[in-house]
């Protein structure tokens, strides 16, 4: 499958009082896994269903390749059917009528393949997904996990190019939600086919995508790999909502000198090609912590810290602090051996420090050569 643009594509719902979908350029490449990421209402599922044909832009373009699926100047409009492309709903959307091997077929039977291949091309499907005992029972006889994997056979029998998936996995508890995560990566590596995914849940977007596409009120906010959106977010919208706990903003722009907002300005400004910062922002488990100064190595930026609560999760340790006048958050995978009204000195490294500017926009990344002298906030 050739890789999918959307051009300048605006979508505009009667009475809305500003678009749904605002001036957006996004190239999903051939074979990739793509989720579109944001909040409710963001845009994301009008988006995946400009690109599967349900809706069209008011403005725009969006191309296959070389083929136009959707041009408002050259009034062209490919009609869903016509796309060769597979979608699998949150709700499911089977025919309780019609048994697991009848759901599967039915896209077939649409398309008219002869009896037999459909029979083999359902089955194989059912495989895939590891329902085929289920085959002859009916969808109000499966949990909603099986359910999920036979909307999943259904579409994987007809052999789309691309597969789009609107929240799939909303619904399933979080033991089914992970087993189909894992699912729908080894169908994606299978299939080698190009899978466009929404969601609200950026776990799901981290562990399933090669790429993701972070949507607010109609507007592409980034684009970039998992890791590479994680460890160096475009900007403080981002930088919020992806990672939980999520990370911690301290605002800068305007501050009295004493506190923690002074301190890591102060931190900042030694950096002549950081411009004007607003907000400076660390992850909660770059956020280190350390019983003494001494402990703390040398070139970072260190604070001390009354620890508000302690909550362990099994695997790791959540630690709310109180840094000077601010409230942070810090995630060790070491007990901490501290509890409520205890003091403990925190750190960072100055490559895990994030400078927004006025206009939220990440200003730059640390460089380890560059790095200021260190400075306490205490």
């Amino acid at each position: 499958m050739p890789t999918i643009t959307l051009s300048g594509v605006v979508k505009t719902y009667p009475g809305g009082a500003r678009p749904a979908v605002r001036d957006l350029d996004l190239t999903i490449p051939d074979g990739s896994f793509t989720c579109l990421l944001g909040p409710s209402g963001c845009g994301k599922t009008t988006t995946l269903r400009m690109i599967a044909g349900l809706e069209q832009p008011t403005l725009g373009e969006i191309t296959v390749g070389d083929r136009v699926l959707d041009s408002v100047e050259r009034a062209v409009h490919v009609p869903p059917e016509k796309r060769d492309m597979g979608l699998v709903f949150q709700n499911y959307a089977l025919w309780p009528h019609l048994t697991v091997r009848g759901n599967t077929e039915f896209g077939l039977r649409m398309r008219k393949v002869p009896a037999e291949r459909r029979a083999a091309r359902a089955k194989e499907a059912l495989e895939k997904v590891h329902v085929a005992e289920w085959m002859d029972r009916y969808p109000s006889q499966l949990s909603g996990g099986q359910q999920q994997r036979v909307a999943l056979a259904r579409m994987l029998a007809v052999d789309p190019d691309v597969l789009l998936l609107d929240e799939p996995l909303s619904n399933l508890d979080a033991r089914l939600r992970l087993e189909m995560r894992t699912e729908l990566k080894r169908i994606h590596a299978e299939t080698g086919a190009t899978v466009v995914f929404v969601t609200h849940d950026q776990m799901e977007a981290m562990t399933m995508a090669t790429h993701i596409a972070v949507m607010c009120d109609g507007d592409l906010q980034q684009v970039a790999p998992p890791m590479d959106m994680y460890e160096r977010p475009g900007n403080r919208f981002v930088a919020e909502f992806v990672g939980s706990p999520p990370m911690n903003i301290v605002p800068v722009g305007e501050t009295e000198p004493d506190g923690l907002a002074g301190a890591l300005r102060r931190y900042a400004e030694k950096r002549t090609d950081l411009g004007e910062p607003e907000s400076v922002g660390v992850r909660p488990e770059a956020l280190k912590l350390a019983g003494s100064r001494d402990e703390i190595p040398g070139g970072g930026w260190s604070g001390e810290a009354i620890v508000g609560a302690v909550l362990p999760t099994g695997a790791s340790w959540t630690v709310q602090l109180r840094v000077l006048d601010t409230d942070m958050c810090a995630v060790t995978h070491v007990d901490p051996g501290a509890g409520p009204g205890d003091r403990l000195h925190c750190w960072a490294r100055p490559e895990d420090l994030h400078v927004f500017g006025r206009d939220g926009a990440r200003i730059t990344a640390w460089d380890d050569s560059a790095a200021p002298a260190p400075e306490a906030a205490s």
